[in-house]
């Protein structure tokens, strides 16, 4: 009776084994972060949906990299498939003014600090590498008396979406966050971006700092190298 299904893979498969959902009738599929399903280990409950899909629907992948296992499943599942790329310089906005500072590493904790005092009345997001490298800012934040949350894979859903409802309504000014937690997250207004550690590809780069600037309105993003 839906008209529109938004699932994770596995939670599809399982209603399809249990019968409870048919996907013949399916005009559409989108497989949104192909990638990342991908690195997180879903590829076979990917293919086991997609060959439950008639072969009459549209499929569509969107994907931040390209890498051999996403033209592999291209080359199996789509027909005649098309390629549309974002050019390189249409990937960062030119609505945000990106700035770095240099900086030793057993400084860095005390040059974020400093940056988020001088910017407190702002909406901010500090991204990390590690989820445990988001525990030990998000104490050390804390110690500072500066109002953060944190959000890393370790967390399950319902403790993310608290985080975020929490961090939409401005219970805190501060959001500190791993890469994958983060892909996804809806906030319209978030006024600085900081990159507490260099992303490792310039893709996530721009994902992180398209985070501010959006809806016609100027962005900052600072990163510390």
């Amino acid at each position: 009776g839906a008209s529109i299904i938004v699932a994770t893979p596995g939670r599809l498969v399982d209603h399809i084994n249990r019968k409870t959902i048919k996907l013949k009738s399916c005009d559409y599929l989108v497989l949104d972060e192909a990638d990342e399903m991908l690195n997180m280990g879903f590829i076979d409950d990917i293919k086991e949906v997609l060959t439950h899909i008639d072969s009459k629907s549209q499929m569509t992948f969107f994907s931040a990299t390209m890498p051999k296992a996403i033209l592999d499943l291209s080359e199996s599942f789509l027909k005649k498939p098309q390629m549309v790329k974002l050019s390189q310089k249409s990937l960062a906005s030119g609505r945000i003014d990106q700035v770095y500072y240099e900086v030793a590493p057993r400084q860095k904790k005390d040059l974020l600090i400093q940056l988020l005092k001088i910017h407190n009345d702002q909406q901010i997001m500090v991204f990390c590498n590690t989820k445990r490298m988001v525990d030990e800012l998000a104490e050390a934040l804390q110690k500072e008396k500066i109002s953060v949350l944190s959000l890393h894979g370790d967390m399950k859903q319902d403790q993310r979406t608290v985080v975020m409802r929490q961090f939409k309504r401005g219970s805190a000014s501060t959001l500190v966050a791993t890469d994958v937690a983060a892909r996804g997250i809806d906030v319209n207004d978030m006024d600085l971006v900081i990159n507490f550690d260099l992303p490792q590809e310039l893709e996530y780069y721009v994902h992180r700092i398209g985070r501010t600037g959006r809806a016609g309105r100027n962005g900052q993003a600072i990163s510390l190298v």
